[in-house]
């Protein structure tokens, strides 16, 4: 390690720490030991409430910066501090549970000193488990191929972005230092788990970055460092990712290349002109994330509050406040349909080429607390209608129809995919139950109304799903009772082999004491003595 004192040193590597005691002098190691020395290296310790402040005050080092707090102040306030101490050209990005490889800032210099139209670059990564072995995951499993991703234009990670999710190394990240704040950034304000997606999102609109193909990370996989393993997190990224996206088409300036991102939102294109908020909106409420559905509809409100907008998109798309009344009950953000209790009913036609999908009609409907249901369905075929099957949901369950009426006329069930009827229920072990009608009769076609009334027997599940965990528990019995009679049969089958063996030593003992001499001598004693009993 050089003797001087580095004034202004070529990187400044900030590492985060939190609550790694077990990682983080193995990961400050990891800096201290790379071929390029011209760093300074930043400790950031947000707040640990395990040993790892401790552990940190242990380094000695003229290159160490320390900024270690007893409260925990979060990710945007850790990274802003340190940015504003830092000295280096390039900033690099380190967590205290990850590890480098020790030629990973002289690989990485070297490139964006090399290339100046990058303004930052990352690496591929190897992971760990907790106890730093390498680790060969299988093919479905969810971090095997996360940061293995090709290269891309700018215009292609947005929309990558936008469709997918994070794909970048974060502990990987070697950056321009005056990056930060010329693009701000680090105005994340409010986001714990997706800052660093916001700031890749960010970047891309104004710069170019590169992943090398380089595995300088070793990425460290724990149970407690998943965010499926924690509820709050995941209600937390719900949430963020609305403020992300939200952030993300307010950033769209430029005509050409809105379109280079979203070549889809051509078909928005009419007479040579396009509302690029209005074609934003309807991507957003393409896409089947809900946040980003609430982006479109937030999107939307805002050009139908501004007259000028509003009376535009009714020229171009003949879209207004009673289209816009339709989107706002048409897209669940909220998750009634699972907070209330409700069927996803489904009409399907058959016209002559069976029950195809093409023509559907889909309806949510209330059932109340006894079972009992109403619902109205809107119905429109361009062919004569010959039969008319009936969807009420797509789960497991037992539904009784009172009344299936089409244009207020009462129709009979022609068949179900039921398993059986009972008391007027019937009863469906598939997700897919289904009920048909015969219409041929009634030439059906054009606008009608489909109306339907029944009760289900929304227990049903339930009662199958204990069923079936009561059968599983008595077979588990029956497979224990098996296992410990094969054991037991295991025991007597070793116990008669002993025996088998004890009575062939005594027949061999036997027949040497037969054929030998002191035997035939005896022999008349034994005949005496023989006699004496008998008598």
């Amino acid at each position: 390690m050089p003797n001087k004192k580095f004034d202004r040193p070529k990187v400044s590597v900030i590492l985060s720490s939190y609550n790694h005691e077990k990682y983080i002098s193995e990961a400050i190691e990891s800096v201290l030991n790379q071929t390029f020395q011209d760093f300074e290296l930043l400790i950031a310790d947000d707040g640990s409430q395990d040993n790892s402040r401790e552990i940190i005050k242990t380094f000695s080092d003229e290159r160490i910066k320390f900024f270690l707090h007893e409260v925990n102040r979060g990710p945007r306030i850790v990274l802003s501090e340190c940015l504003k101490a830092a000295q280096g050209k390039y900033i690099a990005i380190h967590h205290s549970d990850d590890l480098w490889t020790v030629d990973k800032l002289e690989k990485q210099v070297k490139f964006l000193e090399e290339n100046k139209n990058y303004a930052a670059c990352f690496t591929q990564a190897d992971f760990i488990d907790a106890e730093g072995n390498l680790q060969e995951l299988s093919d479905d499993d969810f971090y095997k191929k996360i940061f293995d991703k090709p290269n891309r234009s700018r215009a292609e990670w947005l929309r990558y972005f936008f469709y997918n999710a994070n794909c970048l190394c974060h502990p990987s990240l070697m950056i321009r230092r005056e990056v930060y704040g010329k693009y701000n950034l680090l105005d994340f304000h409010g986001l714990w788990q997706l800052p660093d997606y916001f700031m890749w999102i960010n970047l891309c609109f104004h710069e170019n970055f590169y992943i090398m193909p380089d595995k300088l990370v070793k990425f460290r996989l724990r149970d407690d460092n998943m965010s499926a393993a924690d509820f709050n997190k995941r209600v937390r990224v719900e949430n963020e990712m609305f403020f992300l996206i939200q952030n993300f088409v307010e950033n769209f300036k430029d005509y050409n290349f809105f379109l280079e991102v979203f070549p889809e939102a051509k078909k928005f294109v009419v007479n040579g002109k396009i509302n690029r908020e209005f074609a934003l909106a309807q991507i957003c409420l393409e896409n089947n994330y809900s946040s980003i559905q609430f982006v479109g509809l937030n999107l939307l409100k805002k050009i139908l509050s501004n007259e000028k907008s509003a009376e535009e998109i009714k020229k171009l798309y003949n879209y207004d406040e009673k289209s816009f009344l339709v989107d706002t009950g048409k897209y669940d953000i909220f998750g009634m349909e699972n907070k209330l209790l409700t069927l996803r009913c489904k009409i399907y036609f058959d016209t002559g080429e069976s029950f195809n999908g093409e023509e559907i009609f889909e309806k949510v409907i209330f059932y109340e607390k006894d079972g009992t249901f109403r619902g109205k369905f809107s119905c429109t075929s361009k062919k004569l209608v010959k039969f008319l099957r009936f969807d009420p949901c797509e789960n497991l369950t037992a539904i009784k129809l009172e009344e299936f009426k089409i244009n207020g006329k009462n129709f009979s069930i022609l068949h179900s995919n039921a398993i059986k009827i009972d008391e007027g229920f019937y009863y469906f072990l598939t997700d897919d139950p289904q009920f048909v009608f015969d219409t041929s009769a009634e030439n059906l076609q054009g606008d009608f109304t489909v109306e339907v009334h029944g009760k289900i027997d929304f227990k049903f599940a339930q009662k199958l799903t204990d069923e079936i965990l009561f059968m599983r528990k008595k077979i588990s019995h029956l497979e224990e009772n098996i296992i410990n009679q094969k054991t037991e049969l295991a025991k007597l089958d070793e116990k008669n082999k002993q025996l088998a063996l004890q009575l062939e030593e005594q027949k061999k003992l036997n027949a040497s004491l037969i054929n030998s001499m002191s035997w035939k001598v005896t022999a008349p004693l034994r005949k005496i003595n023989k006699m004496i009993r008998s008598k």
